[in-house]
């Protein structure tokens, strides 16, 4: 009786392990799968902030622009005196 009780213990403990390594694949790839699964929300949000960051990078790009030009009108005006 002690045997197949023992035996039965076994059993249950490595079908106990075996579910929870199971429940922890399945969960893994849940995460995997929401990561890499494109949201049109979050898409769109994307979309909009590079979109803000383009025109920011733009206008700074055109100031410095502007300010080296400044700096060479300058530089030009001493060079003449």
């Amino acid at each position: 009786m002690e045997k197949i009780i023992k035996e039965l213990a076994k059993d249950y403990i490595s079908a106990s392990l075996l579910g929870y390594i199971i429940g922890i694949v399945i969960a893994i790839g849940l995460v995997i799968k929401a990561c890499y699964t494109r949201n049109p929300k979050i898409e769109e949000f994307r979309a909009k902030i590079n979109k803000e960051f383009e025109i920011k990078t733009k206008e700074k790009r055109l100031e410095r622009e502007k300010l080296i030009k400044e700096c060479y009108e300058m530089i030009e005006k001493e060079n003449k005196k």
